[in-house]
């Protein structure tokens, strides 16, 4: 690569990055410090991407939808974590070893992430 195709490269990218028109690190930083997602875009909308920022809409979220999401992952979380749980400690109290009721811990906890989408979807029907 020449010397002079890399100016030209350097040059075109110079001149879309100043017609792009990017932010200052000022407003930058105030965009960044934005708590959740509604104080970001209320921000946006003071720069000069106000015009985007306004066909923005909050989305409506269906509480059924949400209740369900909620319930499955609960449900999901505890049969991940509790037979991987029950076996370390049940293996450790007993036995007294804790590496072998770490590793049939872990291997259990691997098998029951392996089956998790069948898992999920025998969960959703059960929910639904």
């Amino acid at each position: 690569m020449g010397s002079t195709s890399a100016q030209k490269v350097y040059a075109s990218v110079k001149s879309y990055s100043q017609r792009g028109g990017l932010l200052p690190k000022i407003v930058l930083q105030t965009l960044a410090e934005s708590r959740d997602l509604d104080e970001l875009v209320t921000r946006i909308k003071n720069t000069e991407y106000a015009d985007g920022a306004s066909k923005i809409t909050k989305p409506e979220i269906d509480t059924k939808i949400l209740n369900k999401t909620i319930w499955i992952s609960t449900f999901l979380a505890m049969i991940f974590a509790l037979p991987a749980l029950g076996i370390f400690i049940g293996i450790y109290y007993f036995t007294g070893n804790l590496i072998v009721g770490a590793v049939l811990g872990f291997s259990m906890h691997f098998v029951t992430l392996a089956f998790s989408g069948r898992i999920s979807k025998w969960l959703l029907k059960i929910i639904s």
